[in-house]
């Protein structure tokens, strides 16, 4: 199968061309998933603070 990358004599540039690309491609997945990873960790401790928060609150009232 042949693609626009590819080159037409064997030089590996079409190789080359999709190895960058799935390289690019693999890395953007990875920090997606760290800040997936990292939003979920803030999330937990900012309701972990909220019902702290209201516990305390409630406690005084």
């Amino acid at each position: 199968m042949s693609t626009a990358h590819d080159s037409p004599d064997s030089t590996g540039a079409g190789f080359l061309e999709r190895h960058r690309r799935a390289t690019a491609t693999g890395g953007l997945m990875l920090l997606v998933l760290l800040g997936v990873l990292l939003g979920a960790a803030v999330g937990a401790l900012l309701v972990r603070l909220l019902h702290l928060l209201i516990e305390t609150v409630t406690g005084m009232a």
